[in-house]
């Protein structure tokens, strides 16, 4: 996975089609991306959008929404 990505693109490596095809708009309007992760500066839940949030080593998700369907390829 390329670095300095954004979650919703870092996604499409390993859900393949089920994020290519989600309705997303990919500039911070819609909300169909949001997820809560655990922020690494407070160790609390927050909700983030996916689409706005860099990806990090070791980076938590603990929700995502009804419009991100994560189905993994093998």
């Amino acid at each position: 996975m390329p670095e300095n990505n954004c979650l919703l693109r870092s996604l499409q490596y390993v859900a393949g089609d089920s994020i290519a095809y989600g309705r997303f708009c990919w500039n911070d309007e819609c909300g169909n991306c949001e997820m809560s992760c655990v922020s690494p500066e407070t160790g609390r839940e927050e909700t983030i959008r996916a689409c706005q949030a860099r990806v990090y080593r070791g980076m938590r998700i603990t929700a995502v929404g009804d419009d991100v369907l994560l189905e993994f390829e093998e």
